[in-house]
């Protein structure tokens, strides 16, 4: 713990000084901090009054070497969010940083590129520090976190998230449980995506001639399995000559804006920040509305970028008016994926299970599963052609490529070794070569993607299994 000198010569540690300045500025500067709010120079005015409040106690005289070493430190923690600027303020210092995880005010775990893990030495000083620390992020974007609203999603810039919990949805003394995820699509390549072993080379030209030949597709796969990451490096890859209307809930994770050295629009991106208020229809701008709203702005390709409700329903209808559709979802692997569309769909469409999960099918004709394995490592798992919906027969389906886990090796510190390969499994179907012949997909492109196929896996349809024990009964 820091330790400092007072003029009486008695030693304080650095949190008794934080709390003993923190009330003295709350007693005696109330009135002259709260003005500070907006004025450009509210950080120096802020160091200021912390400086004199040091002096006035007797904690350091204006002629001690290093006050303002303190008054900085005391301004972060008071002010600012602490040991956190070090990374979020100076990401370049930390290119493979990915997360940072706080489990407890006193535990704080960092996770890079790779897989690697760190334990933080730094951490905050008290439960009631990381509460205070945390508000004063969501400040910035005038949200708040409080007993009536004790769980926030928010943007601290356009490529940093933060997911938070406080008491009472975690015990007290925890003081914040959150998940700070940054993503970098600048920096994300297929060159360092196939060296992470999270693709392969042939399945990202697969992914990239579907988008190109618009196709649209599904990524799917646990939180934190790389969906995000990898729907941000697709869409980089889209032509400028396309319009692209991203719509994002709770905050911004989809970096697609590109500029010249000017500040000028070198893409057509329409990013949308979606306003739910299902209270007042006029006023409820979530998912579902900016689909149909974005439908009049002659929109090349939509990313609802995670298909959580009703907005399943509005993509695959976006889709099927010869839109181009890429989003996210939760789900437990390729084949289910379809299942889970289906289930989002009826919430807001009254059509039958078979109907939906036709829809479902024809909107989607490739689902892209990911997951985070053993050793840390995010990986497509499986890319999966959907052929066609049948009333009765159910869902024909085959995978087109898989990665194969062949052995977890444990180190002797704990981590794993995933050993394993990506392989091609199966060619695409009749079905979908049509559709890429007709979106203007070269044959020799196509008959790449082309070979003798083995027979497609069926998933029986509720109708059919309720068919079969009716018989059964019978």
């Amino acid at each position: 713990m820091d330790q400092v000198n007072l003029a009486v010569k008695k030693k304080f540690d650095y949190i008794e000084i934080l709390k003993t300045v923190q009330k003295y500025i709350s007693d005696n500067h109330h009135s002259e901090v709260s003005k500070l709010t907006g004025r450009v120079d509210a950080d120096q005015r802020m160091k200021a009054i912390v400086k004199r409040s040091l002096i006035n106690l007797g904690i350091y005289k204006a002629s001690d070497e290093n006050i303002d070493t303190i008054v900085s430190k005391l301004h972060e923690d008071m002010a600012g969010i602490s040991f956190l600027s070090k990374y979020l303020n100076h990401l370049e210092d930390y290119p493979d940083l990915e997360e940072i995880n706080i489990n407890k005010w006193d535990s704080v775990v960092l996770y890079y590129s790779g897989g690697r893990i760190k334990f933080s030495d730094e951490t905050f000083l008290s439960p009631q520090h990381s509460l205070d620390v945390l508000r004063n992020i969501l400040a910035k974007n005038n949200e708040s976190i409080d007993d009536a609203i004790p769980a926030v999603t928010s943007s601290i810039t356009d490529n940093i998230r933060i997911t938070a919990y406080k008491y009472p949805l975690i015990p007290k003394e925890f003081g914040v449980v959150a998940s700070i995820r940054i993503t970098r699509p600048q920096m994300i390549s297929e060159k360092t995506l196939i060296k992470g072993d999270s693709v392969s080379l042939d399945i990202m030209d697969f992914l990239l001639d579907c988008m190109k030949y618009s196709v649209s597709m599904c990524i799917a796969g646990k939180q934190g399995s790389g969906k995000t990451t990898m729907l941000n490096y697709l869409l980089s890859k889209i032509s400028p000559q396309k319009r692209i209307n991203p719509i994002e809930v709770g905050s911004r994770e989809l970096s697609l804006l590109r500029f010249d050295d000017k500040g000028r629009l070198l893409n057509q991106v329409i990013p949308v920040l979606t306003r739910p208020n299902p209270d007042n229809r006029e006023q409820n701008f979530d998912s579902s509305r900016m689909l149909q709203f974005g439908l009049r702005f002659d929109i090349d390709i939509f990313v609802p970028q995670e298909l959580r409700a009703g907005e399943a329903y509005d993509a695959q209808e976006a889709a099927h008016t010869g839109s181009n559709v890429f989003a996210t979802i939760h789900s437990n692997d390729a084949e289910s994926t379809y299942s889970r569309i289906m289930t989002l769909e009826q919430m807001a469409s009254n059509q039958d299970e078979d109907t939906l999960m036709r829809l479902a099918v024809e909107a989607f004709p490739i689902i892209i599963y990911m997951r985070k394995l053993e050793d840390k490592v995010r990986r497509v798992m499986e890319v999966l052609e959907g052929e066609q919906y049948i009333r009765g027969q159910g869902l024909k389906c085959h995978t087109l490529f898989q990665y194969v886990v062949e052995d977890n090796i444990e180190k002797t510190d704990g981590s794993v070794e995933v050993i394993g390969h990506f392989e091609q499994v199966e060619g695409i179907s009749p079905r979908f070569q049509r559709l890429l012949l007709n979106n203007g997909a070269p044959k020799k492109l196509v008959d790449k993607y082309t070979q003798k196929r083995k027979v497609s896996r069926t998933k029986k349809s509720p109708t059919k299994k309720n068919e079969e024990t009716e018989n059964k009964e019978a």
